[in-house]
């Protein structure tokens, strides 16, 4: 931290911005290789910064920035070994006051990296959901690259995901994959590994069958069973059915109550609607339809 209260303004050339207008202070550092971040993010003025090499002198712009955080400035560069530079930590038009200069520090990747691990491992979620597969604990470092992959059976074979090259990979659930990534250095030397493999299970009810017995040819007030078989869920099923008439209670049978039969009573002249909604042990659900057309009985 510091403050430019009661520097002097420099003569120095524009970097990026202007830099000759508020009063400043400098600093300098020896390059080291990497990529380097100096930031004034939270300083309690409008600050600028400009980055030099060459000589007090001769100075050679690196780079500057006026307003990155808000009106706090910021800029990142890659700091040559060997190279001297020289910072300008300064204000916008005659700003001055007190502020704070971070600088962070980022290497070369070399090798082979460790890829780190995916969370969430296992996750179970119904179709349409949007999943973010994220990961962690993968070396902070220049020079690396990052390629989701996905596999329709554990293990794979695992095929390039287009696009998904950053840390994290959000997508829209459709069906069960399996999924992995691999981390690259490409730096002279680099390698590559893959993470363990992750799986996102998708749920997706559907109805096999669906149907209403008998479905015409009935004089009112009619009877019917309706049955049905899900499939695509996971879990246990439940099963509810809405429509005319007196509808009882669904008798199941089968794994996890996949197949469901309605008895339905004193259905009326017409053509009559019923409805079944299906839901899977996660909450996902399937609704269909099923028509049942009654003719009126002659008084």
């Amino acid at each position: 931290s510091g403050s430019t209260t009661f520097a002097t303004t420099d003569a120095v050339a524009t970097c990026v911005t202007a830099l000759n207008t508020a009063p400043g202070v400098w600093y300098t550092f020896a390059g080291d290789g990497s990529q380097t971040t100096l930031s004034l993010c939270g300083s309690s003025y409008d600050t600028k910064i400009g980055v030099f090499s060459g000589s007090c002198g001769s100075l050679t712009c690196v780079t500057g920035n006026d307003d990155f955080c808000g009106a706090s400035s910021q800029v990142t560069f890659t700091a040559a070994t060997g190279t001297t530079y020289y910072v300008l930590v300064t204000g916008f038009s005659t700003a001055s006051g007190n502020f704070t200069l971070s600088r962070t520090c980022i290497f070369p990747c070399t090798g082979v990296p460790s890829p780190g691990f995916i969370t969430p491992t296992t996750s179970s979620v119904c179709a349409g959901t949007s999943v973010t597969l994220t990961l962690n604990s993968f070396p902070i470092a220049t020079g690396l690259t990052y390629q989701w992959k996905e596999a329709t059976t554990p293990g794979g074979t695992y095929t390039n995901i287009a696009g998904a090259t950053n840390t994290t990979y959000t997508f829209t659930a459709a069906a069960t994959r399996y999924y992995v990534c691999t981390v690259t250095c490409t730096n002279p030397g680099g390698g590559s590994a893959t993470t363990a493999e992750v799986v996102v299970n998708v749920s997706s009810p559907q109805h096999s069958t669906i149907t209403a017995t008998p479905n015409a040819n009935l004089c009112s007030p009619a009877t019917s069973v309706i049955t049905a078989t899900a499939t695509g869920g996971i879990g246990s099923y439940s099963h509810t059915l809405t429509g005319p008439g007196a509808i009882g209670a669904p008798v199941v049978s089968g794994a996890n109550n996949a197949n469901v039969s309605f008895t339905v009573t004193g259905i009326p002249a017409g053509v009559n609607t019923y409805t079944l909604t299906t839901t899977d042990g996660l909450g996902c659900t399937k609704v269909s339809t099923v028509n049942v057309t009654v003719n009126q009985t002659p008084i």
